[in-house]
């Protein structure tokens, strides 16, 4: 195909999931190969392993990680691991995470990291508040931010949400309500 530039474009996707009681494994690999409008191929791999256990007292536990690959070049080559942790308690739910971006390549500077931690109550069946704390912190040229706090699309923001500088900290609170109807 010859589109955006590109004279071709191929993708495979290969994913799997297993969901037995409380216990979840899901993994992903993904294949791109682009030739640009030039000789040779460009390439990408990228694969996703998440496992999450739910147990019978409320006590959930998961991890991610995924690694971005380019056979061309370790430069664009990126690590992501992290877990979380939630415990019913009552009406509600407290939740807490971390994530670490390392840097690209072998660089030291382009990484970030982020924790978050947060409280659901649930007011009835169809109503919801809640409170969540976020902080991203990056190495000098990394420029992570915290859009939406884990509880609404980021697109919803419209462009509008304020994003930091590369080596910039991000901090948030999230305080709302969410009502079914």
């Amino acid at each position: 195909s010859d589109q955006n530039g590109y004279t071709d474009l191929t993708t495979w996707i290969l994913g799997m999931d297993v969901n037995m009681g409380g216990l979840y494994l899901g993994g992903a690999f993904k294949d791109v190969d682009v030739t640009i409008g030039g000789p040779g191929k460009e390439s990408r791999r990228a694969w996703r392993a998440a496992a999450s256990y739910s147990a019978p007292f409320g006590l959930t536990v998961g991890g991610l990680f995924q690694m971005f690959h380019d056979p061309n070049s370790n430069a664009n080559d990126w690590k992501i691991f992290g877990g979380g942790a939630s415990m019913k308690v009552g009406n509600g739910v407290i939740k807490t995470q971390y994530y670490r971006a390392d840097s690209m390549g072998d660089t030291n500077t382009t990484g970030g990291t982020l924790a978050a931690a947060g409280y659901d109550h649930n007011l009835s069946k169809n109503t919801m508040v809640y409170a969540v704390y976020g902080a991203v912190r990056n190495q000098s040229v990394g420029a992570f931010t915290i859009i939406s706090a884990g509880h609404s699309n980021p697109n919803d923001v419209g462009g509008q949400f304020p994003v930091g500088g590369a080596g910039g900290h991000d901090n948030a609170l999230s305080v709302g309500m969410k009502v079914k109807f």
